[in-house]
C-alpha cells in the first residue's frame, strides 16, 4: 500500500517569490510578512484539510437542489486522535440537513482520500442511484466502492494528466498575471 503523510506534502515560499511580489507590487518586509504569515498559519491549514473539495462540493450542490435545501452541506471532521476506528471513513446522514464524514486524523493521506471517496459513494448511491437504492441493501458496500474507485480514478487523472496545464507557469508569470488583472481593473475604473 502506498502512503503519504501530511509532511509530504508540504510547500513552503521561498524566498523568490517573495522578493517578486515585493518587487512587483511595491510593498515593505513588514507587509508582505504579515501576509505570508497570515496565508500559512490561518488559509492554508484550512485548505488542509479540504480532502477531496471539489467532488465534495459538487455533491454538496446537487444534494441542494435534490433536497430544496439551500444551505445543505456536507461537513468533514476528524474523530477523537483516540478512536479505535482508526482506517475507515464514517458518514452520518441527517435527511435534507447535512452529511457529517468522520475519518481518523493519524490516517495517512492516500487511505484517508479513499475512504472519503467510498463515503461519498454512499451518499450517492442513497441520494441519486437510478430506480432508487435502500440503504440497507446489501450491494451497498461494493457498490460505494466502486463509486469511490471511479472517484478516486477521476482524480489522480487530473492530477496527473489534466493539472500539467494549469501548473507550467514560473512565479513571476503568476505574478504578472495579477499585475494585469489589476491594471485591466484599474482600466475600467477609469473608463467610469
Amino acid at each position: 500500500m502506498n502512503t503519504t503523510t501530511k509532511q509530504d506534502c508540504e510547500f513552503k515560499f521561498d524566498k523568490e517569490v517573495r522578493d517578486i511580489i515585493k518587487k512587483y507590487f511595491k510593498l515593505p518586509d513588514e507587509t508582505v510578512n504579515r501576509i505570508f504569515n497570515y496565508y500559512e498559519k490561518d488559509i492554508r491549514d484550512a485548505i488542509r484539510g479540504s480532502y477531496l473539495a471539489h467532488y465534495i462540493r459538487s455533491l454538496e450542490q446537487k444534494l441542494k437542489e435534490y433536497t430544496k435545501n439551500p444551505l445543505f452541506s456536507i461537513i468533514v471532521r476528524p474523530l477523537p486522535s483516540n478512536s479505535k476506528n482508526l482506517n475507515i471513513g464514517v458518514a452520518r446522514y441527517y435527511h435534507n440537513r447535512y452529511v457529517i464524514i468522520y475519518y481518523h486524523p493519524k490516517m495517512d493521506e492516500i487511505q484517508l482520500r479513499d475512504c472519503l471517496a467510498h463515503e461519498i459513494g454512499h451518499i450517492f448511491l442513497c441520494n441519486f442511484f437510478p430506480d432508487g437504492l435502500k440503504p440497507d441493501e446489501c450491494l451497498t458496500e461494493p457498490l460505494a466502492s466502486i463509486l469511490g474507485i471511479l472517484f478516486m480514478i477521476d482524480i489522480n487523472d487530473f492530477y496527473k494528466q489534466r493539472c500539467k496545464k494549469y501548473s507550467k507557469r514560473e512565479y513571476n508569470e503568476i505574478v504578472e498575471d495579477f499585475i494585469d488583472i489589476n491594471k485591466r481593473k484599474r482600466k475600467l475604473k477609469n473608463k467610469k
